[in-house]
């Protein structure tokens, strides 16, 4: 497994490498990643009519009296013979329900992958496979039927957890990572994770967004330690299901749209991790207003306490963070030091062929 994945890495292979060697260096803040594949995805489909229980058991909370008090249903795993993944699922009679990485299902990695609509189509032709019984599933509409009142909805299949994924290289993931780990997402401070800087997987909203950038390389070959110089990385977002409720993606005909949504939604979150950073020569672009709460940033005065008010503390932070200056967090003098090295970051195709 792991040889078979180690051939698959783009950076370490000859024919790769003449065209990474050469290519232009590009700053963090110039990535874009235009091809942003879903790693996972937790969906919910409500049946048009009964169908037979599909589960692995059931948990039973019994009280003293001899009521039951509650049932968790098991999930049922699929388990492929080509490669080491599985997948989840269980249906109550009522609704099927399904989580895994479905672009992996059958392959020997997850370096490539596919759109949210790919893989909830991949998910559809996996259950007509191993449940025909379930007559009733989502088709290429992602549509449904009111068993009641006969009405077509377009909330049907719902999505509660959905993580994409952009691979880049870069030619030297331990500089990257340490000038990561001075990026906040959000109000998120980053924490060193086993192969790269994460956010937000020590908080207690599991619901709502985690990111982290790794060493993909090193996962795929079983490595315990990163490498420190050239390898193929990921940046990865997971979107719990609060955060898909307010952006009106947790139905999947959210991601149907023209639009290439995966991309829009992903981009709003790599250019906060790889936006550029302040550094002694940008200071002069600043204008004199602003470069003097920069100055106060810098020797370690809370602006909070220079703003009259709450909001002009906030529009300050907002003109500063177009410096790559973050006011909501304590200045770190490493990330002003004049810029020695520019560390190549270029964006690989992740998307599978359907």
């Amino acid at each position: 497994m792991a040889e078979a994945a180690k051939n698959c890495l783009p950076p370490v292979l000859p024919k790769y490498a003449k065209d990474l060697t050469e290519a232009p260096a590009l700053p963090p803040s110039e990535v874009v990643f235009d091809s942003v594949i879903c790693d996972w995805l937790t969906i919910s489909h409500p049946l048009r009519e009964a169908h037979p229980v599909v589960n692995d058991g059931q948990i039973l909370r019994i009280k003293a009296d001899g009521t039951t008090e509650w049932i968790t249903e098991c999930w049922k795993t699929l388990k492929c013979a080509s490669s080491d993944t599985s997948l989840r699922i269980k249906c109550d009679g009522e609704k099927v329900m399904m989580t895994g990485n479905i672009g992996r299902f059958g392959q020997l990695d997850n370096l490539n992958g596919h759109t949210v609509a790919e893989c909830i189509e991949l998910w559809r032709q996996l259950l007509a496979t191993y449940y025909p019984n379930i007559t009733d599933f989502f088709g290429p509409d992602f549509k449904m039927v009111n068993r009641i009142t006969g009405e077509v909805q377009l909330s049907g299949t719902r999505i509660t957890r959905c993580d994409l994924a952009g691979n880049f290289f870069t030619d030297n993931f331990a500089s990257l990572t340490q000038m990561l780990m001075t990026r906040k997402l959000g109000q998120r401070p980053p924490k060193p994770g086993k192969f790269g800087p994460m956010w937000g997987y020590d908080s207690k909203r599991a619901n709502w967004l985690k990111a982290k950038v790794y060493d993909k390389a090193c996962e795929l070959e079983g490595r315990r330690i990163p490498a420190t110089g050239a390898t193929t990385a990921r940046f990865e977002v997971q979107l719990g299901s609060e955060i898909l409720k307010r952006k009106g993606l947790h139905i999947a005909d959210g991601w149907t749209k023209e639009i290439d949504m995966e991309n829009v939604t992903f981009l709003e979150y790599s250019n906060q991790v790889f936006r550029d950073q302040a550094t002694a020569e940008s200071w002069l672009d600043i204008p004199p207003r602003i470069r003097q709460y920069a100055v106060l940033w810098r020797d370690g005065t809370p602006l909070q306490n220079q703003c009259k008010t709450k909001s002009h503390f906030y529009t300050i932070r907002k003109r500063l963070l177009e410096y790559g200056i973050d006011a909501s967090q304590p200045c770190n003098v490493m990330t002003l030091v004049r810029r020695i090295e520019v560390v190549k970051v270029m964006p690989l195709p992740a998307r599978r062929a359907a």
